[in-house]
């Protein structure tokens, strides 16, 4: 289950990416579509982040 929430934290970047690149920029229709599609997996994306950072914590303590 974690590959595949790490799979859509890649695809994040990857939107990221995309978003800022000067050819992508232009293309409004494309920009608005990776921005939807962000959104969609932002909240997943923070809360696996947020997961990835207790994990290490708990592992520093140990």
């Amino acid at each position: 289950m974690l590959d595949k929430i790490k799979r859509i934290e890649e695809r994040y970047e990857e939107l990221n990416r995309l978003m800022a690149d000067p050819a992508v920029a232009t293309d409004h229709t494309k920009v608005a579509e990776y921005a939807q599609e962000q959104a969609e997996i932002a909240d997943l994306v923070r809360a696996y982040r947020r997961y990835k950072a207790l994990e290490q914590e708990l592992a520093d303590t140990r």
